[in-house]
């Protein structure tokens, strides 16, 4: 075998070689997609039985630990549900007195302005035409 026909056989092995590499690196890259895909769906399925089997225990032993500590979460959720709702009744009421008063500063009329003057607009009319009328 002549050097160029060597070198020749030399790089088309290192082809095949580096093809087969890269066949084999791609496998791996999809089989850990696989795995990752797989663990998702089983860890889905793993919580929702867990959920269901939790559920079942609550409902039918009332008197076990597992029922007491769903209760205690329970009372925990809504309790903070009462404190976030307060929470953010407080805060809406805080604002509106802000915007309020920074509307006030800038004598923008409120709703209240507007209605008022509505209403005054209304009983002017209103005699106009009584005037109109006589």
């Amino acid at each position: 075998m002549n050097p160029t026909q060597s070198l020749k056989a030399t790089t088309t092995d290192l082809r095949r070689r580096a093809d087969a590499l890269a066949g084999v690196t791609r496998d791996l890259a999809y089989a850990g997609l696989g795995v990752v895909a797989t663990l998702q769906e089983e860890a889905r399925g793993t919580f929702g039985t867990l959920v269901r089997e939790g559920r079942r225990v609550a409902k039918g032993r009332a008197g076990t630990t597992a029922a007491r500590a769903v209760r205690s979460v329970e009372s925990d959720v809504e309790q903070a549900t009462r404190k976030a709702e307060a929470f953010g009744k407080d805060l809406e009421t805080r604002v509106v007195e802000i915007v309020g008063a920074v509307l006030g500063t800038m004598n923008v009329p409120t709703r209240d302005d507007i209605e008022a003057l509505k209403q005054s607009v209304d009983r002017l009319n209103k005699k106009a035409a009584d005037l109109r009328l006589s």
